[in-house]
């Protein structure tokens, strides 16, 4: 970058000491002037394609109302089942990013969502879109087979490392759940120590449990 420097004074307590000062040249003011120009040429270029895909979208060119109602009718269930048949994110979920955006918040926050666990085992992965921010929406979970005690410590195991962001359960009054939801608790109450030492109380947890008629496979 081509500059030019001179020298002047400036006062500093009665004495005067040389000072430098930057003169940049008219060559890179106008190289300046030209990479602004050029930016707001491509900013202006992105909005008009964006506009342009906007009206190549039909459902854009209704109403918020009325597309709001639409995205209802499509993606409103009773109660949404995930597992590992059934955990694909719906195709209008899928789509144009305006669209997307403006389905989600329906889809998420609106519906009721079940997820199964098959043998205790975490059927859907830490980052998977069921598990992300799952407890502000409506979701309930259903073991169902067998009470496998290797998948149970898997899906602790992924509570204690992710600190709660990834599902436990809760008692609900069902003798084998609530057993379960209280093995959560001692996990969540031992996030601050190490994973190792965690297994080794779980297994005491355990063996205690089996005591109370608990069959693990």
């Amino acid at each position: 970058m081509a500059k030019r420097k001179r020298i002047t004074e400036a006062e500093t307590d009665g004495h005067k000491q040389p000072e430098l000062e930057e003169d940049v040249s008219g060559h890179e003011r106008s190289k300046r002037r030209k990479k602004g120009e050029k930016r707001a040429s491509t900013r202006a270029t992105q909005a008009k394609t964006a506009g342009r895909k906007n009206n190549s979208v039909p459902l854009l060119r209704l109403p918020p109302e009325l597309r709001n109602e639409l995205f209802r009718n499509v993606l409103l269930e009773d109660r949404v089942v995930v597992n590992a048949t059934h955990h694909e994110t719906p195709g209008l979920l899928r789509t144009w990013h305006q669209l997307r955006d403006e389905a989600s918040s329906i889809f998420y926050q609106e519906n009721k969502f079940l997820v199964e666990f098959v043998d205790l085992k975490p059927s859907a992965p830490p980052h998977h879109w069921t598990m992300v921010k799952w407890s502000s929406r409506d979701m309930a979970f259903t073991c169902l087979g067998h009470m496998n005690w290797a998948n149970l410590k898997t899906w602790l195991k992924r509570y204690h490392e992710s600190r709660g962001a990834y599902p436990g359960l809760s008692e609900n009054g069902d003798d084998e759940v609530d057993y379960m939801s209280r093995a959560f608790d001692v996990v969540q109450a031992m996030f601050a120590v190490a994973w190792d030492t965690v297994d080794t109380v779980l297994e005491h947890y355990r063996n205690g449990i089996q005591r109370e008629a608990i069959t693990w496979t």
